[in-house]
């Protein structure tokens, strides 16, 4: 985009869709990251990062809860019902786990292939926990779910790790197909500080191939910079230099191109937009859409992980976005019930005009 070229955009948040993981949660008491990918007969699977769980489902406070490393939800209309696992007398535990390595995963996004669904995540250590980023990468992997139809208590889990360091990059941020491809999304960090924009990666795979995402002898990596794809993943060359952890890119038809949508670091974590021909770029200078009140009214809050959720929209120029709310001091997650659930918000997005032609 062109620096006389804008984006004619309205938001409003989305109270109704927020009560749904607020209400009725049966001792599911928040969580952060709130990726979404869409199942059959028009269910919705929710992951996300730290959550707040209850043993008791009536429970309305987060005193006395367990922070458990990840949990899902699965959305039917205008109910969600939410999953973890019990540790055999020792209270909630993670959905997503593997005892016998270091650590804990946190799930990224997720993809349907065929009849199973590949959810892909990183393994995290603890370094500081008086830190809300006092943790380190470890690892990459991929939990493999051949039977997602079914209730999440039945799944059959299958775990394989990904042989990436933190230095090549982190891939599934977001997962988007299109024109034979499955697009995998991620980021390398060139800061120490989790505070600050990360460079945007773009990896690929054939989609015919899709089942063998487990693979990534069978994936291709962009070199953003000239826009040319190569099997070495130390080829990756950023798309952007200043993006994020967390993002979407999804295409909008009313709009006619693709959509990046993510959370800057600046003042009030603005969530931005960026659009392009394909999708993986180039992508045009950020558009910002919405400020975040939360991160502007106190200043140990701060707003991240936003995206967008294409299956709930509801018309072409529509982005229905999520973001989370957190704070430097966990001490905050349990005195403010108001942060640390998904906040929803309705971008309606119409076409671009040049500004000055009236």
């Amino acid at each position: 985009m062109s620096k006389g070229l804008a984006l004619t955009t309205t938001v409003e948040r989305m109270p109704e869709l927020e009560r749904l993981f607020r209400e009725g949660t049966n001792g599911w008491l928040g969580g952060d990251c709130a990726f979404s990918t869409p199942l059959n007969d028009g269910r919705i699977l929710w992951l996300f990062g730290d959550s707040f769980v209850s043993s008791d489902p009536e429970a309305r406070s987060r005193a006395g809860s367990h922070i458990v490393a990840n949990t899902i939800a699965i959305q039917r209309g205008h109910e969600v019902r939410f999953w973890w696992k019990e540790g055999g007398g020792r209270g909630p535990t993670a959905f997503f786990s593997s005892p016998e390595l270091p650590g804990r995963s946190w799930p990224l996004s997720a993809v349907r292939i065929g009849e199973a669904l590949a959810v892909l995540a990183v393994r995290v250590v603890t370094v500081d926990p008086n830190q809300v980023t006092g943790f380190r990468l470890v690892g990459h992997e991929v939990y493999w779910v051949p039977n997602p139809d079914e209730e999440p208590h039945r799944w059959e889990i299958t775990l394989r790790q990904l042989p990436w360091s933190e230095k090549t990059g982190t891939f599934g941020s977001w997962l988007l197909a299109d024109q034979g491809y499955l697009y995998i999304y991620g980021f390398r960090r060139h800061f120490r500080s989790w505070f600050k924009e990360v460079w945007t990666l773009v990896a690929r795979a054939p989609l015919e191939d899709a089942h063998r995402l487990v693979e990534p002898e069978r994936w291709e990596y962009l070199d953003g910079e000239h826009g040319r794809w190569y099997k070495n993943p130390a080829a990756a060359r950023p798309v952007l230099h200043k993006g994020a952890t967390e993002f979407s890119v999804s295409y909008l038809p009313e709009l006619g191109k693709f959509v990046l949508l993510a959370a800057s670091w600046r003042r009030g974590n603005p969530i931005q937009v960026r659009v392009a021909e394909t999708p993986y770029g180039p992508f045009s200078e950020a558009c910002t859409v919405y400020v975040c009140p939360e991160a502007l009214a106190n200043r140990r809050y701060f707003c991240y992980a936003a995206k967008a959720h294409p299956e709930l929209a509801s018309s072409p120029a529509e982005l229905v976005v999520s973001y989370a709310v957190n704070s430097r001091k966990l001490e905050d997650c349990y005195h403010d019930e108001g942060i640390y659930y998904p906040r929803f918000l309705r971008v309606s997005v119409l076409p671009q005009r040049r500004e000055g032609n009236g």
